[in-house]
Parts: structure tokens; sequence; C-alpha cells
């Protein structure tokens, strides 16, 4: 059987894969049809019958398909497969149906004459000459969002389990749907199961029969890819060996790696992400030829808790109570806190110590055990078992939070610890080693990022809390393993199809965090007990106000959007292709705008293939220069910009459209810092290069990095620049500040302009003084009218020309322009369709504009034979020869402007010689066949 997979919508590009590897597997040869057109040119030419599948559909079966005969009637067959979610087999038939030719043919008809393929297919499938059957084989299951397979070793309680089941819970709530599944049982008390749970602990254990297994739980969901956690590199290169997409989380450092995930080669995956910025570092530094992106831990602000009361723990409301959150391992260093417990208690007494042991060791862990020993030992040591109380393994650790009065930490190294960012929720005080990310959750809580808490963000568990009753401290008073319920469980083979829950998120007060600067007080790993006595005391002495400070960057929801923000990015993963990609703002009037319509014609008129994206303009409402270009056979995406500003969905869509066109090179073309970071962060094999000139770039990033934000994927300019392949800028005297600011390789590419055949000379009236630049503050029309003002007496009879249109939100500017221009001969041009037309009536260019790259209005009067008058400032000074092309004045200098202006105002000779030297240096320097050859 062949079958065509069709999607004519942008956003279906992505669902190709999904749909081709469910087919591949039944050993169907495919096609595809990416628009409209191609999908009808291939119904109308086909000589053999053909499966239609909707991209983003998937088989329903894994039974073989049995030949499909022709009917015993003669007529053309339609075979229609139900889509199973829906019961109608109309509306499946729009997901997939077998057709024979005539019936493909009729079908292309009826696409022809405008009708939408569901209406197509109906209209056909009711028409008495053809044979219309059903088919179960044919049947297939459809998803229009992402759909994710969540892979983790088992889902007892622990840090990177509780991410996966956090994960699951937060990405379904944006609209992806997530399957759980789990390698093994656990081995200590466990998360309740998520809705979609696929039970793979009764799979051998070796990396080949587990990568087959995920391979049919993906199968039978119907999985866009897979996100690993705590998986073995083996297990890694085996799911891989499936042709499955694969992201992998780093939930810790080195010495706690699964086997094989540093080892270069020992796995394939397609995307790393380091759960802190310290592990990508850490992961960097192995050069594993995998990108590398954080994205932070995050958590729910816990809900509200009762007090696990002090009481019954026989302790003092006036007790100076320490907690400790962590399942017993080597890595924790528990047996340290009895010492720190003891010569703290002698400093503050009479008032005692207390300490909250929190966390389950894994049962038959030999480094839980040795672990538990040591703290055993630590305890009698240092007298302190009556003072330490042991909970046991928890779901709910608000309430021995509430109990607390500070969290104590004294790992000898961490990921980025969720019991911190926990105790930050519940309001508590940090003491903790310097280890991990730690350091990036001080910043953020003593920054900006630190502000009040999203209202909708309100702790949701998979499951009721299941508390678990407290117990005397004892290492052989540990409870006994939990074991997952089974009554969700979905076991490998017989897939039990249950339908996500919707979730309600109750509402959380907003609350201000402190300027906390004591929030988290971070220790040397090496740090001895004493240093860890001085900074509790201070707390024990002033305590601070119990107000959470979960900062916004660590909560689950902006976890879930990072991930789910490089998802398309694993999926672009090694696509490389022969279209160059630009992407800008916009294409309406102005000068970067014009030399980007430029650029992306000299390309395409060399034959090679380009597209553009803006993000800044309507579908519906393109501009001029977005008409032009498609009107020259360049085909422009136009992004609708977000209703909140939020890049990440923009980005979203421009990476699904390069699924259809793979980049060559991706050019930023002055487009916003937010987007260019969000994208160059997801563009791992495509060269990417920034092309932005001018003080706005510098400015843009300097404001951008200026503060600690969790939607921006880079801490630094540098980092930035080492996602890029290169720079361009537009004149010398930025390209060392830009080496300096990204530190990537940087090139000056001039603007180019085209040069008239033939350089119009105006003879004769009064002289004409003209500029063209937009109303707008950046552009100082006011200091030019005021040179003008100072030069009018001794001006011969002129006219001051402006051409432009008011730049949108500045009305009140432009009033206020038209009122400095009162007493003067000034025409107010409006925005000009042709510049030509205007220059040719021009004595004299005058620009004095900031800031500026390589300005094109200079160029253009240059090549218009006309002497250019500038503000020496950026590329003017580059283009414009003082004395030679024109005249240069200082930056802000009215009077050396009006000089200026009289002095060619009163010399015709100087004029035509100033205007003929720039119309030859801009046939020299600034051409435009010289500018596309050095982008080319």
């Amino acid at each position: 059987m062949r079958a065509l997979v069709f999607g004519f919508e942008p956003g279906e590009m992505w669902r190709f894969r999904r749909t081709e590897r469910a087919l591949a597997e039944a050993g169907v040869e495919i096609e595809r049809a990416h628009s409209r057109e191609e999908f009808v040119a291939r119904l109308r030419t086909t000589s053999e019958p053909l499966w239609l599948v909707r991209a983003g559909a998937w088989r329903a079966s894994s039974a073989p398909i049995p030949p499909i005969p022709s009917s015993a009637t003669g007529r053309p067959l339609i075979a229609l497969g139900m889509t199973l979610e829906t019961g109608c087999a109309h509306a499946a038939g729009a997901a997939s149906c077998y057709v024979e030719p005539a019936a493909a043919h009729a079908l292309a008809l009826h696409l022809e004459c405008g009708r939408d393929w569901p209406r197509a297919l109906r209209r056909c499938a009711e028409s008495r000459r053809m044979r219309v059957v059903r088919l179960h084989a044919l049947d297939v299951h459809y998803d229009p969002g992402w759909r994710v397979v969540q892979l983790v070793t088992t889902i007892q309680i622990g840090g990177a389990e509780r991410v996966t089941l956090d994960l699951a819970e937060e990405l379904t709530r944006q609209r992806v749907a997530v399957c759980v599944a789990v390698f093994g049982q656990a081995t200590r008390l466990a998360f309740p199961e998520p809705p979609q749970f696929a039970d793979l602990s009764g799979v051998p254990g070796n990396p080949e029969a587990r990568g087959a297994a995920v391979a049919e739980v993906c199968r039978e969901f119907g999985a866009d890819l897979v996100h690993a956690h705590l998986i073995r590199g083996a297990e890694a290169a085996a799911i891989k060996a499936h042709g499955l997409p694969l992201v992998m989380t780093v939930h810790n450092m080195p010495p706690a790696w699964p086997v094989g995930l540093g080892e270069r080669g020992a796995h394939r995956a397609d995307l790393l992400l380091a759960c802190s910025r310290a592990v990508a570092r850490e992961v960097e530094a192995r050069s594993l030829s995998v990108p590398v992106r954080v994205a932070w831990n995050g958590i729910a602000p816990l809900a509200p808790s009762i007090p696990q009361p002090r009481a019954a723990l026989g302790w003092s409301e006036r007790d100076f109570v320490l907690v400790a959150v962590a399942n017993p391992r080597r890595q924790k260093r528990l047996e340290r806190l009895p010492e720190i417990v003891a010569r703290l208690d002698a400093q503050l007494a009479p008032r005692r110590v207390r300490l909250l042991l929190v966390g389950a060791p894994a049962e038959g862990s030999a480094d839980a055990s040795e672990a538990l020993a040591l703290l055993d030992a630590a305890l009698d040591e240092w007298d302190v078992r009556d003072r330490a109380h042991w909970t046991g393994g928890v779901l709910d650790v608000a309430a021995w939070f509430a109990a607390a009065d500070v969290f104590v930490s004294v790992s000898a190294f961490e990921g980025l610890s969720l019991a911190q960012l926990e105790a930050l929720a519940a309001g508590l005080p940090v003491v903790a080693t310097n280890v991990g990310g730690a350091a990036e959750v001080a910043r953020a809580v003593d920054g900006a990022d630190a502000r009040p808490q999203m209202a909708q963000m309100a702790r949701m568990r998979f499951g009721k809390r299941m508390p678990v009753p407290a117990a005397k401290l004892s290492v052989s008073s540990v409870p006994s393993v939990v074991s997952p319920s089974a009554s969700s469980r979905m076991r490998f083979g017989k897939w039990l199809r249950v339908p996500a829950a919707k979730l309600s998120v109750p509402s959380v007060p907003s609350v201000v965090s402190p300027s906390a600067s004591s929030r988290m007080t971070l220790l040397a790993p090496d740090a001895d007990a004493m240093a860890f006595v001085r900074a509790l005391a201070i707390l024990a002495d002033t305590p601070l106000p119990r107000v959470p400070s979960l900062p916004p960057a660590f909560t689950r929801w902006r976890m879930a959007a990072r991930v789910r923000g490089l998802y398309p990015a694993a999926l672009l993963r090694g696509a490389r292709g022969d279209t160059v990609w630009l992407i800008a703002n916009n294409f309406s009037t102005g000068g970067a705008q014009s030399s980007a319509r430029r650029l992306l014609a000299g390309l395409a008129a060399r034959g090679i293939a380009v597209r553009a994206v803006t993000v800044e303009e309507s579908p519906e409402h393109p501009t001029a220069g977005c008409r032009a270009l498609r009107e020259a056979g360049i085909d422009v995406t136009a992004i609708a910009p977000p209703a909140n500003g939020d890049a990440a969905k923009a980005v979203e869509e421009i990476l699904t459209a390069m699924m259809a066109t793979p980049p060559r090179a991706v050019l930023f073309w002055n487009l916003i810092a937010s987007y260019k970071l969000l994208l160059a962060d997801a563009l791992f094999d495509a060269p990417v290069f920034d092309v932005s000139p001018g003080e706005m770039f510098f400015a843009s990033l300097e404001t951008l990095f200026a503060e600690p934000r969790s939607d921006v994927p880079c801490e630094s300019p540098r980092e930035y620049g080492a996602r890029l392949a290169g720079v361009v800028v537009k004149y010398n005297g930025e390209a060392e500040r830009a080496a300096a600011m990204l530190g990537a390789p940087v090139r000056v590419i001039r603007n180019g302009v085209p040069l008239p055949s033939v350089a119009p000379r105006r003879t004769g009236g009064a002289l004409v003084i003209g500029t063209a630049a937009r109303l707008s503050p950046d552009k100082r029309l006011n200091e030019l009218l005021a040179a003008v003002r100072l030069a009018h007496p001794r001006l011969p009879r002129y006219r001051l020309r402006i051409a432009g249109g008011v730049e949108r939100g500045q009305d009140a500017h432009a009033a206020e322009l038209r009122r400095l221009a009162r007493g003067l001969p000034v025409e107010w041009c409006g925005e000009l369709k042709d510049t030509s037309a205007f220059l040719a009536g021009l004595d004299i260019f005058a620009m004095i504009s900031e800031p500026a790259g390589c300005p094109n209005a200079s160029l253009e009067a240059m090549a218009a034979g006309l002497p250019v008058i500038a503000t020496d400032h950026g590329g003017a000074g580059e283009q414009v020869l003082d004395g030679i092309t024109g005249r240069l004045v200082p930056r802000g200098d009215a009077s050396a402007f009006a000089a200026a202006l009289l002095a060619l105002a009163g010399d015709a000779e100087l004029r035509a010689r100033f205007g003929g030297a720039g119309s030859e240096r801009i046939r020299a320097e600034f051409s435009i066949e010289r500018m596309i050859d050095e982008y080319a």
C-alpha cells in the first residue's frame, strides 16, 4: 500500500513525523503533500490506489493491513477509516481513507472547485458512482497537539521523579498530551500514578528490550518524542535506534549521573536539558556532541497546610527547629547535621534546637544504607538523638515546613534542589551549601525576578495527599515502602486509554517576596559546622517574616513552558535544508527594511532559495514591503504578534514552519531581542547570523540582561553570542564593540543602494533642502529645524522638504515638530512611494538623525548625485567624506550645521562637485551587488 500523508496548515508540519513513523512500522510506502496544490496534483495524476492520511494521525491497531480488493460492483472504491475519538465515519474519513484512482481524480476536481478537504470527500462519498465502505484496518487516532512520553525509572518519591510527574501534569494543562512510562517498581514510598501511565517493569532489563518497549508505547500513544529522565546511555541509544526523537533531562551533577550519560557516543539524544546552569556547564565540558540547554526545575507554590504540632513531638513553640528534606544518600551528607544541632544548641541555650528529617531510603540501596549508618553514628556521637525526629517518606512536606523555622542543606552536590524551592515557597529561610543551581536560585530570590507569585500557580499533586504518621527517630523505624496503586496502571501490551482528567487550579493570593538577601544563605561546600552555626544563629536571633519567596523563574508553569518551547527544536535536530531564512520585525518603510528586501531579491535572483518571516505584521494586513516581496515570488510568513507580548508562541510557529523547509542559514534582521534569544537557543544545526546594526541593538541587549529573567534562555550577551555563527554590523565603528559584547565572529557589511543610470539634475527655482525620515524623536528633526532657523536669515530663497510618515504613537511629537517649523518654508511630504522622484527635486540632502548604523537615506541621496550634510555619528562618518562628497558636522551643533547649509546654498559648483563625487563613491563602495556578494 502507498500512503499520501497530507497537511495544509503550518502547524501540521511537525505532525508528519508522527504519522510517518506509524505507517512505516506497518510497511507502508509514504509520500508527502505539504500544500493543497501538491495534494491536488498527486490525486489528479495517480494511477494506483492511495491511502490518504492526515498528518497527526496514527494507526489504532498494530495488526497487518490486509490487501484491499476492488469492489465487485465495478464502481471506484472509497474505504473510510474511523477516527476513534470522534466516532464519526465521515469526520474520520477526513483523517484516513483509501481511494482508488478514479475516486482520487474525482476528489481532485472537488478540491479544484474550492471545496475544503472534508467537504470534497463527503461529496465523493455521497455520489452513487462511488462504492463507499468502512474498513477497520484503516482506523486511526488523531490529535492536532503535541504528544509526549515522559520516561523515568520509577515514580518513587525523589526530585527527578517529581519533576517528571509535574511536567506531565503541567504540560497537560498547556495542551500537550503526556503518557508517563516507567522501567521499574518503586523501592520507597511512591507518588500516585498519573492518568496516562505505562508500567514497563515487566520488560527484561537489557537496553534492547527496553528500547523496543518504549517504541511500542510510543506507537500506541502516538508520541511525537520521548522525554527521558534518569535512564542509562545504552537505553537512550536503544530508543534512538527505533527512530524516536529523544530529549533527556540531566538532573544532577556528574557523580550521580546514570551510567553512560557523560560518555561521548554512549547515546544519541537530540537534546539534553540541564536542570541548572551549573549542570549545563558540567555537561558541556564533556563535549558530547549533543545540544545542551537549561530548563530550570520548578515547583507549584505550596498550598496552605496545617502545621504538624510541635507539642505532639514534645517540643516547645520557642524551640528553634531545623528541617532537612532528603532521601538518605551519601551525596546528602546527613551525618553532618548532628554536629550542627549540638553546637547551635549550646550557643542558643537555654533555647533548644530541634531537627526534622524528612525522607526515606531506597530499599536495597547500599548507598542509602551507608548514609543511614553514618547518620546513626553521628546522632550518638553528638548526643542529639532525643532532639531529632525522622518523619520517613511523605507526599506533603508543607505541614513539616510549617512546623520549622529554617531549612538546612549540607549536600556535597546538587543539580537544583526542589526541597530548597519548596522551603522558599513555604516562606522558610534557607541555609545551604553553595552547590549546583543554588546560586542561581539565590540570585533570582534577591533580584528583580522575585516578583509577586502568579495566583494561578497553585500546588497540584497527583491524587490526594497521603500523610505518613511521624515516627520517633530511629534508623530501624523508617516506614516500610508503600507500593503504587495498580488501579490506574496501564500494563505493557494491554494499552488502556484513560482520558486526561480536567484539572482545576485553585487560586493562591499573590505575595510579594521581601528583599531577601538573607532568604538564602549559601556557604562553601566544605564549610565546617561552625559556619552553619553562625548563619543559623543570626536567623534564630532575628527571624525573618514567613513570606513565600519562590521566584517565578522556578515555578512549575515556567519549567513546563520552557520545556515545551524546546520540543520543536528537538524535532528539527539534524534537519538541514537549502533555504536562507530572514526573520525581521516587519517590512514597513525604513532603511533596514529596504536593505532586507533588496538582499532577499538579490539572493533569489542568484538562484538561492530564500524565505522571510515577520513578527510584527498582521497576516490580514501586510505592509507594502511584504506585498512587494510576495509579488516578486518570495514567500513571506507573517506571524501575528502575541497579545501578551510573549514571544514563545510565535517562535514555536517559526520553528514549525522550518520543519517543512529546513534552513540552510538564518538571518535575524533587526529582530526584537527576546525573539532572537529564543530562536538562537532552539536552532542547533543551521548557522545563525545576527544582522542588527546601530545603537538600538546594543541597548536592547543591555536592557534584556540588566536583571535576571526566567523567560530569557541566556544569562549574558556572550552566552547569546555563543549560539551565533556570526554577527553582521553595518560600519567599522561597531565591529569592536560587537565583538567585545558577544564574543562571536563579526563581519562588517555596509548597505548597498541602486545607482541611477543618469543622476538627475534640478535646474532653476528656489533652493530645495530635503531630508527623508520618519517623524520620530530618534530622527532628531527638531535639531534640523533649529539649524535651519539659524541659517534662515542668510539663506537664499529656499524650501525645506521633509518626507516621512508619523511613527506609530508619535502624533504628539509630529505636532510639536510642526509647531517648531512655524515661520519656516517647510513642506511636509508624508510617506514616500517613490524616493527617487523626491531626491530628484532636491539641491541639498540634510541628515541629522541618531542612532544610525549605515543609513540608506544618505546613501540614496549620494547615488542621486546630491551633496550631503550629515551629523558625524555612527555609519554616516564612513559614508560621507567631509569636503569631498559633502560635509560632516559635530553632533548636537546646530550652528555648525547651519554654517554648512549656508556654504553649500551659496555655491552651486561646490554642490555639483560633491554630488558627483558621492555618486562615484556609491558605485565603488556601496552598490547592491557588492552587498549581496558579501552576504552570499
